[in-house]
């Protein structure tokens, strides 16, 4: 939109940085599909939080976080619950930034009972995508700062962490000091996710508790009841 016209794509010439447009009259609109991958760069602080009984590794890192466009979700109408995908042939050139962020593995003993609870690693996957977006969804009560400024990752299996990790990141080159300075109040942030899904009168997952505006992958691949089996191992409640 600009002063009130709609305008689509015609055309992205990646060589000049140079989107050429066309105007139009739609109510529709895209919401661009990522891809992130993060590589743990140097180990600043590491110790061992306890929300339940069981210990769990936290870690606080340097990192780099690659973000890659793979293609869009394109939506007729605001109100558009179908949307239809597209898959770039080519995703777009990777966007990478060196930041700070926090992460933590999940527990060997816990992560053999939820394996044995979930029916496959999608499921697993899901579990923690959703405590990802809700514990990203809390960090502002904890640290000055908006939910955008804060990304995250989820992975059934890391090849740094070899276990089943949920990254959080500051969103801004170099850091903005937002995770270091959550780091210390991660026990009590992971409690308050859980209670948060808890509280949440929906049935699925709502903007209110696992949904996130920012997510890459346009909230799919989120369960709201894994997420709540997978916290009360982490806390004991």
């Amino acid at each position: 939109h600009h002063q009130k016209s709609t305008y689509k794509i015609a055309e992205l010439n990646l060589d000049t940085d140079t989107a050429f447009l066309e105007q139009t009259s739609t109510s529709g609109y895209t919401q661009a599909l990522r891809e992130k991958d993060i590589t743990i760069q140097d180990t600043l602080r590491t110790k061992t939080i306890q929300p339940g009984e069981t210990p769990i590794q936290a870690t606080l890192a340097e990192m780099t976080v690659s973000d890659t466009i793979t293609g869009y979700l394109q939506f007729d109408y605001p109100s558009d619950t179908t949307p239809v995908e597209n898959e770039f042939d080519d995703p777009l050139p990777p966007v990478e930034i060196d930041t700070t962020g926090l992460f933590f593995t999940i527990p060997p003993s816990i992560d053999s009972q939820f394996v044995d609870e979930t029916n496959n690693s999608e499921e697993y996957l899901a579990a923690l995508h959703a405590t990802e977006h809700a514990l990203i969804s809390l960090f502002p009560t904890e640290v000055l700062c908006d939910r955008s400024d804060i990304g995250g990752l989820s992975t059934v299996t890391h090849s740094q962490t070899t276990a089943a990790t949920v990254f959080v990141h500051d969103g801004h080159p170099g850091g903005a000091g937002l995770t270091r300075a959550a780091f210390d109040q991660l026990d009590d942030l992971l409690t308050q996710t859980h209670q948060l899904i808890a509280s949440c009168g929906c049935g699925d997952g709502c903007p209110s508790c696992i949904h996130s505006p920012q997510c890459g992958n346009a909230n799919r691949i989120l369960n709201r009841d894994r997420a709540l089996s997978l916290l009360s191992h982490l806390t004991g409640e």
